[in-house]
Formats: C-alpha cells, sequence, structure tokens
C-alpha cells in the first residue's frame, strides 16, 4: 500500500512512493537541445556515474571501430575527452555501471571479430582495467540491465545467429553466472531496464524474422520470465530504453523501413504503454542514452544524415501533486553503499532537510537545518535494500533520488 502524506499548508497532497520521487511522466515532458557530441557516431556504447555521462567505442562515418571515452557533464554541458578504452576498436558493445564505476562488455571489432571481453572504468582515477571474460559466446548488438551490485546481459548476433542467453556478472566479485534464457525470440538490438525490483526487455530484431514489438519482465529474486503488454509503438529495433522512477521508456528506433522519434512510456503497476512528446531531434535508430537525476540524455545515432546532436528529455511533473523545482541536481556516490555515501548538490542549500524514506514510503531518516554543497550520510542501523531521498527548502521539494544499501 502507498503512504500518502498530507502537507499542513493544505495547498499540496503529497503521495509517497515513486510518484513523489521519479518526477513523473504524467504530461508529455519536455525536451531540451544539450551541447553536441565532438563528431556523428552509432553504435556507441554509454552509462552513467553521478552527474556525469560517458560515451564510449562506436562507429562514425571515417573510422568504423573507435575507442575514445568521452564524458558529458550536466552541469556545465559540456563534453571532455578521458582516456581511451583499452581494448581493441570497436562497435556494437553495450555499457553499464555498477558501484561507481563503468563497463563496457562485446562489440564487433572487424573481421569477423566479435568480443565477450569486460572493460571496467575507474572515473576517479581515469583508467581502464580488464575484467573476467563472460563464459558465453562471443556477440554484439546484446543489451545490459543492472540491479543491485549485478549487471545482466545477454541476447545480441554472434556472425549470423541471434541468441537469448542471459549472464549475470557480480562486480565484487568478477564473477559470471548463467540465469534463465531470455523467454522470447532470440534477437538483437533489443532495450532493457530495471524498475524497483524487477527488470524488463523487449523489441529488437532477430535476423532471420524481422522486428519484434514483444514486451517481457524479469524477476531476479526467482530467475523468472513473464510476457507484459506488447510495445505501444509496433515493430521496433535499434531503439534506447531507460528509467526514471517508476517508469520506463522506449524511444526513437527503427522498423527497417524508416527511423523513428516517438517516445514511451511504460507503466508497470497496470501494464500499459502511454505515447509522450516526440525526442527534440530528427528521427534516427543507433542512439545512445543515459540518465542523471531524473533526466534522460538521448543522442548521436544513425539517420540521414548521421548527427553529433544530444538532447535532455524532463519528465513532465506539472499535473503532479507536490510542488517541485527542477533547479537542484544531486550527485550521490559511492551508490550503492554499505556504511556511508556523500550527496554533493549543484548549488548551496540553506537550511534545507533531507528525507529518507524505505521502499514502502516510509520515513527511516531526517537531517535538518543543512546547509552548503555537501551531506555526509551513514547507514546507521538501516536494512540492506532501495531508498529514496528529498530535499525540501522553504516548503518546496528542490531535489529526489535513490539510494541503494548493499552489505559488501
Amino acid at each position: 500500500m502507498l503512504k500518502t502524506l498530507i502537507m499542513k499548508n493544505n495547498k499540496y497532497t503529497l503521495t509517497v512512493l515513486l510518484l513523489f520521487f521519479s518526477c513523473l511522466a504524467i504530461g508529455q515532458g519536455t525536451w531540451t537541445q544539450k551541447a553536441d557530441f565532438y563528431i556523428p557516431k552509432h553504435l556507441a556504447a554509454s552509462f552513467s556515474i553521478g552527474t556525469k555521462g560517458f560515451v564510449v567505442t562506436g562507429a562514425t562515418l571515417s573510422n568504423s571501430y573507435t575507442n575514445d571515452t568521452w564524458e558529458y557533464d550536466s552541469f556545465s554541458d559540456t563534453w571532455t575527452q578521458k582516456a581511451d578504452f583499452i581494448g581493441q576498436g570497436r562497435y556494437g558493445a553495450i555499457g553499464f555501471a555498477l558501484n561507481g564505476k563503468g563497463y563496457i562488455f562485446g562489440g564487433y571489432d572487424g573481421n569477423s571479430q566479435f568480443d565477450n571481453d569486460l572493460y571496467e572504468y575507474n572515473p576517479s582515477l581515469d583508467t581502464w582495467q580488464q575484467k573476467a571474460s563472460c563464459p558465453c559466446v562471443e556477440r554484439y548488438l546484446a543489451t545490459a540491465f543492472t540491479i543491485g551490485n549485478t549487471a545482466y546481459i545477454g541476447t545480441g548476433e554472434f556472425g549470423m545467429a541471434d541468441w537469448k542467453d542471459i549472464w549475470a556478472y557480480n562486480a565484487s566479485t568478477d564473477t559470471w553466472t548463467q540465469k534463465a534464457d531470455f523467454s522470447g525470440t532470440a534477437r538483437r538490438n533489443a532495450v532493457s531496464f530495471c524498475i524497483g525490483n524487477k527488470c524488463y526487455l523487449g523489441t529488437g530484431d532477430n535476423i532471420w524474422n524481422g522486428c519484434t514489438m514483444d514486451f517481457w519482465e524479469y524477476d531476479p529474486s526467482n530467475d523468472s520470465w513473464i510476457q507484459k503488454a506488447n510495445f505501444g509503438g509496433g515493430l521496433k529495433t535499434n531503439a534506447v530504453g531507460f528509467a526514471i522512477g517508476n517508469r520506463g521508456y522506449i524511444c526513437t528506433g527503427s522498423n527497417y523501413s524508416y527511423s523513428s522519434k516517438d517516445l514511451w512510456e511504460y507503466n508497470p503497476s497496470n501494464d500499459t504503454w502511454t505515447q509522450l512528446a516526440n525526442f527534440g531531434g530528427i528521427p534516427r535508430h543507433e542512439a545512445i542514452c543515459f540518465v542523471i537525476n531524473n533526466r534522460a540524455y538521448v543522442g548521436i545515432g544513425i539517420t540521414n544524415p548521421a548527427m553529433p546532436d544530444l538532447w535532455e528529455y524532463t519528465p513532465d511533473s506539472s499535473d503532479a501533486i507536490i510542488e517541485y523545482e527542477r533547479n537542484t541536481f544531486i550527485s550521490v556516490f559511492p551508490n550503492p553503499f554499505s556504511y556511508q555515501t556523500i550527496l554533493k548538490t549543484n548549488g548551496n542549500l540553506n537550511n534545507a532537510t533531507l528525507t529518507l524514506y524505505n521502499s514502502y514510503g516510509q520515513q527511516v531518516k531526517q537531517i535538518k537545518n543543512i546547509t552548503g554543497q555537501e551531506i555526509k550520510l551513514r547507514r546507521d542501523n538501516l536494512p540492506i535494500g532501495i531508498y529514496f531521498i528529498r530535499f525540501t527548502q522553504n516548503n518546496k521539494t528542490i531535489a529526489t533520488d535513490k539510494l541503494i544499501i548493499t552489505d559488501n
């Protein structure tokens, strides 16, 4: 049951759990163009860490197998080149982040060379390190999703065959474990994301049977798949997928006949799809995306012509029943954490309050009279799990985010 809090000023009613924290896309949402990437590129890998987004490898018009790393700063809206990826240049790799580190898996590096290697990026040191390769078939155009301390990779193409196997990677032990196969047909170019304690995978294409529109839910607790409502936008491949709060999104992509710019929102509570405001740029596929502070960033990709642009999507909370200001960003590191984490804001707080809620919407901790830009948050006796933070100042919610507490 969702817990409901009534604010004392009699003007706003706050419905808590993820409605409050995620800045829901009840309306259409808005797209804002940001700083261009340095060059048109497609089939690149991406991930986000804190307030930074990263784009690694990919294909350009002049070089099909790149190994460069670029960092996007969401505060300054600038791109900075970082240490080159140490693996062989490639495209069609996938990226994900765990415990404040970024990872690149697989890809295609030319001359029929598919990969199953894994590399870890440390943003504080700006260094790459090779990790344990997946004991699976080499592949590219796979998908990845993360929950807690575990990443799951699967599907994709090797040679002229599609795959449906799923493998779990534990960053703490640098080990792989095979999980239950994806229950849909084998495919490549699928999208995936996680909401709460469930993950979702769908769309994509099969080499022999074309584009798909089916959509599936994965439960890591019992390693099982359940089919959900088909994607609302019809047949789709080479799209991007992301989650903000308790909603999932699929954007851009292709159906083989043409590229698209449509954006669809998935509500897991009632298993429905809703079309929202189209992507702000021109139609495309093979784009990248990452999420920072409840905003999604979608860009580059292949179209006619290829584009270097980047766009920020902000879900619309104008119909939400809270007063919410969007000007404050939170950086949380480490996240997940086991003992203590540091919260940093992009602006100075003045007599602000930090409230921590558990996954049932119950308040479990509160820190008042916060001034400055950095707050230390100790775990104390809180159990492992997912938590949500809320900053308030002058009787307004100024920022929200999610925390994960683990024992590692």
